[in-house]
């Protein structure tokens, strides 16, 4: 760890990520899921719900996009770029 040179107290470094998932618990009468997003900051995190929904058997938790080129995914997938 570098110190800082002012009051000779350790840095810390921040750590930020952003991971996109769906809750399958929910689904919806059409079949749908509701693609939600967690930001983490320092080891905090806080959830934020989307408007997108999406089709379970076209999301892809690897890469945290949905696969294809249907409608559905084409939508999802800009929503989160």
């Amino acid at each position: 760890m570098k110190k800082d040179k002012d009051n000779n107290t350790p840095k810390r470094r921040s750590t930020f990520a952003i991971l996109f998932y769906i809750n399958r618990t929910k689904v919806r009468k059409d079949g749908t899921c509701q693609l939600l997003c967690k930001v983490s900051i320092d080891a905090e995190w806080e959830q934020i719900g989307t408007k997108v929904s999406v089709n379970p058997d076209i999301w892809n938790p690897e890469k945290g996009l949905a696969d294809g080129r249907s409608a559905n995914a084409v939508t999802v997938n800009r929503a989160i770029d």
